[in-house]
């Protein structure tokens, strides 16, 4: 983890707290990385057919799959929030970042890890274990 200034952890229940959390945030870009099964990445790519799509990585059995998503889109999907929640609460990894470089590495797939550095995403928001609360780092 490198170049951080504030990291909070929010107790959350239900998906609506990550879409609050969202509509306070500045921001227009959003990324979302997602690690899942192939039978949850489909469900993915139905949810956000809207999205663009920046990369996909299989790995064994998982895939990993990072999108970017405008702002105004990511806010009225109501279904993509239930469906991340609903992953990270599966114990898959999801993660969120505001405003993104492009072209940019935030998790290697090989060794599972999120690499947090606040000069390539203005925020980092992850799921802890079960979906039980949000790590926002800024």
């Amino acid at each position: 983890m490198e170049n951080y200034n504030d990291i909070t952890y929010i107790d959350a229940e239900e998906d609506n707290q990550l879409k609050n959390l969202l509509e306070k945030m500045e921001g227009s870009i959003f990324g979302i990385g997602v690690e899942c099964t192939e039978d949850f990445h489909k469900c993915l790519l139905e949810t956000v057919k809207t999205i663009q799509l920046d990369s996909v990585i299989r790995r064994k059995r998982l895939i990993y799959s990072y999108f970017l998503v405008r702002r105004e889109d990511l806010l009225v999907n109501d279904d993509l929030f239930h469906l991340l929640w609903l992953l990270a609460e599966m114990n898959d990894f999801v993660f969120l970042t505001v405003e993104p470089c492009v072209n940019g590495t935030f998790y290697h797939p090989d060794e599972r890890i999120l690499q947090v550095n606040t000069k390539f995403a203005e925020t980092f928001i992850t799921f802890d274990y079960d979906g039980d609360g949000l790590i926002v780092i800024k």
